[in-house]
């Protein structure tokens, strides 16, 4: 098994409208690992708030290779949290993200189409509003938001994310509810006061592919279950063509009991699309 280590430098256009963007944005931290199974598929994986290139470290190695195993290639992607990448999740470039997955595929010869991504908590928001514009093959989130969080840390209020250099809108979640009643509450008393129509939900509808949504019961972090429950309603309200599913777990944040049920899914999508 080859990997690659890159650390992917991109200059953007300084007519960017946002603000003093964060030091090294729109720079992202890959590392690949080549598939011996031709099969010419790819996964891209994302970890969440932790930072760091979650999917390449040590810990994830089995998963990484099961991926491998069905004859994907696998590259992880980390795009905060470490040397040469933001500091923080604020104002994370998603066109980098997908100016890299495609100069990546089009180095393997590998179109969109046969491109999964994966995400986990923070990563699993990422990957959600990534897969819009595109067409991949489909979307795996564990534990995701169904909304853009925004970024605190900034003396003024920040979307998480860029697209095309314009913010993502982020959902207006009261910082008094933050301060008194914590973070996951704050984030589900914000949900009932909001709108269906508000640009912060994630238009989890316009995904050209599958999608395969996980969550926890008891998610400390924030409310998981409920968001995820609330974009399979608005997928199934939407009648959106591609295969969806929603598997919760009497667990919290954690995703590390959900693979066995993901890769029972994926193996279902990959036999499906094999007919």
């Amino acid at each position: 098994m080859r990997i690659i280590t890159l650390l992917i430098l991109l200059v953007f256009s300084e007519s960017c409208p946002c603000q003093k963007l964060p030091k090294n944005y729109g720079n992202l931290e890959t590392e690949l690992f080549l598939s011996q199974i031709p099969n010419n598929s790819l996964v891209v994986a994302f970890g969440g708030s932790e930072g760091g290139n979650t999917f390449a470290n040590e810990q994830n190695r089995d998963i990484r290779q099961d991926f491998l195993n069905r004859g994907f290639h696998f590259v992880s992607i980390g795009y905060f949290g470490t040397k040469g990448l933001p500091k923080r999740l604020d104002r994370i470039s998603l066109s980098a993200v997908n100016d890299t997955i495609h100069n990546i595929s089009h180095d393997l010869g590998i179109g969109y189409s046969d491109i999964l991504l994966v995400g986990g908590s923070r990563g699993g928001e990422l990957v959600l509003n990534l897969a819009g514009p595109f067409s991949f093959m489909g979307v795996i989130a564990m534990v995701p938001s169904n909304i853009t969080i925004p970024n605190h840390n900034n003396k003024k209020t920040t979307s998480s994310w860029t697209f095309n250099d314009i913010e993502v809108p982020y959902f207006d979640i009261d910082k008094i509810l933050i301060r008194y009643k914590g973070w996951s509450k704050a984030i589900e008393e914000s949900l009932t006061t909001q709108h269906q129509n508000n640009p912060a939900l994630i238009p989890i509808e316009n995904i050209n592919g599958f999608v395969l949504l996980t969550s926890g019961k008891l998610d400390e972090l924030w409310p998981s279950y409920k968001m995820c429950n609330i974009m399979i309603d608005r997928l199934n309200k939407k009648n959106f063509k591609f295969p969806f599913e929603h598997i919760a777990f009497n667990d919290g944040h954690s995703s590390s009991s959900h693979w066995p049920d993901i890769f029972k899914f994926l193996d279902d999508q990959l036999v499906r699309n094999k007919k």
